[in-house]
């Protein structure tokens, strides 16, 4: 198994209410063996405020902080998984 981790970062000084973005990245495979399998996966986590906003924002809600990826909440999950296999062909 070849192991490979790369941490990148994204931010925007603006993000408009409906916009949208897209994050790409490329892969490429070295030598694998004809039927082998590997799995890429990418995992994306965000925060709901720029910087470090941990002090409530209203002082009638205590939970009016910002919102991250906590693996162990119900609230704070903004956190995105995807998943591609590829097979290398046998070839005849």
């Amino acid at each position: 198994m070849i192991g490979l981790k790369w941490y990148g970062w994204a931010t925007w000084d603006v993000f408009p209410l409906g916009a949208s973005s897209e994050i790409a990245f490329e892969v490429r495979l070295g030598a694998i063996s004809p039927g082998e399998r590997v799995t890429n996966a990418a995992r994306l986590a965000w925060s709901s405020l720029p910087g470090d906003v941990s002090a409530p924002q209203s002082p009638y809600n205590s939970l009016s902080t910002e919102r991250y990826y906590d693996p162990g909440s119900d609230v704070n999950i903004y956190f995105a998984i995807a998943e591609l296999t590829v097979t290398a062909p046998v070839l005849p």
